[in-house]
């Protein structure tokens, strides 16, 4: 069984915004990640936008191409885009970019993944993006660097601890229980 987060980013989406569930939209920086997406905003019971990206293979610059929505999004105000892992958080930029042009309505953006592994990028495009709130869960730690690098802004960036569940699966397997029970509705 693999150790899912599911379940604990719905939790804190719901604690989080538990007076403006009505004004999310989930989404999805490429058609990859659109079936989590998907499944977030389900068990959310909001509308998603896809965005379609080509990434340049000799250069490595991505474009996003279309923007899909299922569900009318049009007095939306906080779009929460959801990854399983941010690197250089620059599909992330341009996603919102291209969102919050087509879609003027979305006044906050979030960015929640469940793995940050940050590279030398990360910083500046975090900084420069759209995004107030960035959640990450504790499944990889921040490094030095990168918090030094992000200054001040650093509190942009919070942690969601995979803590809990953690346990809970080692308990699940020390006695011989499912592992995936764990994050099952």
């Amino acid at each position: 069984d693999n150790v899912g987060t599911t379940k604990i980013i719905v939790e804190e989406i719901r604690n989080k915004f538990k007076d403006d569930l009505a004004k999310i939209v989930v989404a999805s920086t490429d058609m990859g990640g659109a079936g989590y997406a998907r499944h977030i905003a389900s068990k959310l019971s909001v509308p998603i936008i896809i965005t379609d990206k080509n990434r340049n293979v000799h250069h490595g610059e991505t474009k996003v191409m279309n923007i899909y929505k299922e569900g009318d999004v049009s007095d939306r105000e906080i779009i929460i885009f959801v990854d399983d892992l941010i690197a250089t958080f620059g599909s992330l930029k341009k996603a919102a970019d291209a969102v919050s042009e087509e879609f003027p309505n979305f006044k906050s953006f979030v960015a929640i993944a469940t793995h940050a592994d940050f590279t030398a990028e990360a910083p500046e495009n975090i900084k420069t993006s759209l995004f107030k709130d960035v959640w990450v869960t504790n499944s990889v730690p921040l490094s030095e660097s990168f918090k030094n690098d992000m200054g001040p802004e650093i509190v942009k960036i919070q942690i969601i601890s995979i803590a809990k569940i953690l346990a809970q699966a080692i308990d699940n397997l020390h006695n011989s229980k499912s592992v995936s029970a764990i994050w099952e509705d």
